[in-house]
């Protein structure tokens, strides 16, 4: 029997339900509906405590309840006054929540989502709320108006007990959709934030692979992002290269070299034999600016028709005396291009050859 009356005491004490936990997450709120949140935390606060004077009236008879019917019968009528305590609660519970659900309501009408999934989620937890406020409301509805003559004969208090807090339950859940549906709408700008983020995230890595494949990944990614109409003169950009280069597939215009240095400041054949790779070829020199405008002075040795003889120079010439590593570059018809472009004007497909630059 102990264990029926503590059982009791925690449905009693599980739902008084604090009013903390509904400010509203928008800081678009007018003084008016903070005044409305204000009203209904009190409200929800006087429930509690009206919940805290029930239970401590039911504890007094407790040793009744426990007891024979006619002991149990007693403590009911002994208990009028703790269940009019709960219907008070019952009152201040329905009062407060309904405050709560017309400004957020309210509020979640007049507001619009950047996103359209976010929209129809926030339509989901508000037709959620709704179903939720409106069981709630009902169940709090139907505990008023009871006689003294039915709260001492018919209206057992943990049945009265057990109702309300079903009722005050699903009011609060109510709300919570609501506080969610809301917190969507708030998380708007960051949410926008990291999608611009991941854009521009994603562009940088197509920019540093540079290649057809990359661009095209990152329209798919991205149908609406900021860079699109750059990816699709990139990949107009490149594909012009590469039919260039095929139409010059087997011309003598088509030649690799070995990239040995490269310096924003022009080196003398000297100082890149003693600092950099001492070597009795013949060392060529052009210039280019990089992608920030700047400009390099870059140097190379050697010339090959064909990609793998260049690579098979390359391997054989180790590392740099300054610890940095050779590479193949390409020029067709005196530019320099992508080694990839290159290496399809060859009919060498760069997958097959990746990192053996």
């Amino acid at each position: 029997m102990k264990k029926f009356i503590y059982s009791l005491f925690i449905i009693l004490i599980s739902f008084q339900l604090s009013a903390q936990d509904f400010y509203a997450p928008t800081s678009d709120l007018t003084d008016t509906e903070k005044e409305a949140i204000e009203d209904a935390k009190k409200d929800i606060d006087r429930g509690d405590r009206m919940i805290a004077a029930a239970d401590n009236d039911y504890q007094k008879y407790a040793d009744l309840f426990s007891g024979n019917s006619r002991k149990q019968n007693k403590a009911e009528k002994k208990t009028v006054p703790a269940k009019r305590n709960l219907i008070t609660a019952d009152n201040y519970f329905d009062g407060g929540y309904q405050k709560l659900y017309d400004v957020y309501t309210a509020k979640l009408d007049g507001i619009v989502f950047q996103f359209q999934d976010d929209q129809a989620t926030a339509q989901n937890l508000i037709d959620q709320a709704k179903s939720l406020f409106d069981d709630g409301h009902q169940i709090l509805q139907n505990n008023k108006g009871y006689t003294d003559k039915q709260l001492q004969k018919t209206i057992k208090y943990q049945n009265l007990a057990t109702n309300i807090k079903n009722g005050a339950q699903k009011e609060k859940e109510a709300i919570e959709k609501l506080v969610e549906a809301l917190t969507l709408y708030e998380n708007q700008a960051q949410k926008q934030q990291a999608m611009v983020n991941a854009d521009n995230e994603a562009w940088q890595n197509a920019l540093m692979e540079d290649s057809i494949s990359a661009y095209e990944e990152y329209i798919q990614n991205f149908p609406n992002g900021a860079h699109v109409a750059q990816a699709e003169q990139k990949i107009e950009d490149l594909r012009k290269k590469i039919a260039d280069a095929q139409n010059q597939q087997g011309n003598p215009d088509l030649v690799y070299h070995v990239q040995i240095s490269a310096s924003k400041t022009p080196l003398s054949n000297a100082t890149i034999k003693s600092r950099v790779f001492s070597t009795n070829e013949t060392i060529e020199h052009f210039e280019e600016n990089d992608k920030q405008g700047h400009l390099w002075h870059k140097y190379y040795i050697g010339s090959f028709s064909s990609y793998w003889d260049a690579h098979t120079y390359r391997k054989s010439m180790g590392r740099m005396k300054n610890g940095s590593k050779a590479f193949i570059i390409a020029f067709i018809n005196g530019q320099h291009v992508d080694i990839k472009v290159a290496l399809q004007a060859e009919g060498i497909d760069p997958v097959s050859v990746q990192n053996q630059y």
